[in-house]
């Protein structure tokens, strides 16, 4: 889990994320698609897409979702597969932009629409477990568990609720 420390400099006191390390990432999914240029930390560093500097910026409005056609088998949907990519790299705050992205694309109460909104819970929750926001962290996982608890479409959802929760507790980056 991440933590604050307190440096000093000449001028000021200045705070710090604690970033612990990761556990290796699997291969990539999709690999010929490259990763942002920076891991968006709500509150720290540009937004990506309001912001010019933001790594996903065309004109201050959230970058148009591609059509994605949720009937491709799941291991071969290159649209389904590159937010685990982002979420395994702990690029969460992306992650969740691009599964929002295709769950906006279901019937709400479809059960990949369901999974969907669980894998955006997740992901919400680990940034605010990272930002030492943990009751909404644990609301977050709460509202998730119903949600990826049963998994599907190449989502373990058991093991991954399992990994972020060893997260919260101050363990290794969760995977999927």
């Amino acid at each position: 889990m991440a933590g604050v420390y307190t440096s000093l400099d000449s001028s000021s006191v200045t705070h710090h994320l604690f970033i612990p390390g990761p556990e290796p990432a699997p291969a990539f999914r999709v690999p010929l698609r490259e990763l942002p240029a920076y891991r968006y930390l709500p509150g720290h560093g540009p937004h990506p897409f309001r912001h010019p500097a933001g790594h996903a910026y065309v004109g201050g409005q959230a970058p148009k979702a591609p059509l994605w056609d949720a009937a491709l088998v799941p291991e071969q949907d290159p649209l389904w597969l590159w937010p685990m990519d982002l979420f395994d790299h702990r690029y969460f705050w992306e992650a969740h932009e691009a599964w929002e992205g295709l769950w906006h694309q279901l019937p709400r109460q479809s059960r990949r629409a369901q999974l969907l909104q669980g894998l955006i819970q997740v992901s919400a929750a680990v940034l605010k477990s990272h930002l030492g926001q943990v009751r909404a962290a644990r609301s977050l996982m709460t509202a998730a568990r119903p949600r990826v608890g049963n998994g599907g479409w190449t989502v373990d959802g058991e093991r991954l609720l399992a990994r972020t929760e060893r997260f919260m507790k101050g363990g290794p980056w969760p995977l999927i």
